[in-house]
């Protein structure tokens, strides 16, 4: 007897133009929340109109010095941008500094889909004009 296994439902379908070398611009799940974890990250504070709240600091703090306060702002900018999505929690951050920026790794549990994942991010101070990914 053969059993027809049924297809997995997806969670969550939706669009992105963060990436614009990936030809596709339909994504689920997974990859969905990321894009849309990259989206706020991304987006500097204020920039957005009418959602002054919605963005990161992270570009505008790229060049300050990495000392103790500084690194506390981007990581409790981290936990709100992260906590702004209810699909998602932090469970570790660590933030690595290097010559033109900063990276930045945390590990995140994806609520419905019962994933804990690396999530890692990059800021540039050569891409800050233009937020190249």
């Amino acid at each position: 007897m053969i059993m027809a296994v049924a297809p997995r439902t997806r969670l969550f379908i939706g669009y992105s133009s963060v990436d614009t070398s990936i030809k596709r611009t339909q994504f689920t799940d997974l990859e969905l929340i990321k894009r849309d974890l990259v989206n706020a990250f991304y987006t500097r504070k204020r920039e957005r109109v009418m959602r002054p709240d919605f963005g990161s600091i992270i570009w505008d703090m790229l060049f300050e010095p990495m000392v103790a306060d500084n690194i506390q702002l981007i990581i409790d900018d981290c936990y709100q941008i992260v906590a702004s999505d209810g699909r998602v929690q932090i469970r570790d951050i660590k933030l690595t500094p290097y010559d033109n920026g900063l990276q930045l790794f945390m590990d995140l549990y994806y609520q419905p889909l019962d994933i804990v994942d690396v999530f890692q991010i990059d800021f540039d101070r050569r891409n800050v004009e233009t937020n190249v990914i």
